[in-house]
């Protein structure tokens, strides 16, 4: 390429880099965005004992619009002790269910 074909191929390449901010934030904002899980308290669903290598998830916004939660699924959560950290967990009681530990 020559000097003016590389100007201009620089230049559209910072004006679709730009475009592509508003577009990636508001994807992220309302859509879902990708997490690492890290940790074994999801195995052997997420991150297996014989993987090297840590699972990447979708964190889904729209799937719970409604907050209709059901036994089994994956959700993403703050938490409550470092609000920069989020936590996966599966579901194992709903609204209303009791809990006793150990699991039995």
């Amino acid at each position: 390429m020559s000097g003016g074909r590389w100007g201009l191929w620089l230049r559209r390449l910072g004006k679709n880099f730009l475009y592509s901010i508003p577009v990636t934030i508001a994807f992220l904002d309302s859509v879902g965005y990708v997490a690492k899980v890290e940790g074994i308290s999801m195995q052997p669903s997420l991150n297996p004992e014989d993987q090297k290598t840590n699972d990447y998830v979708l964190l889904n916004k729209w799937a719970i619009r409604n907050f209709k939660v059901q036994h089994g699924d994956i959700v993403a959560l703050t938490c409550p002790r470092d609000a920069d950290q989020k936590l996966i967990k599966r579901v194992i009681a709903v609204e209303g269910e009791t809990i006793r530990y150990p699991l039995v």
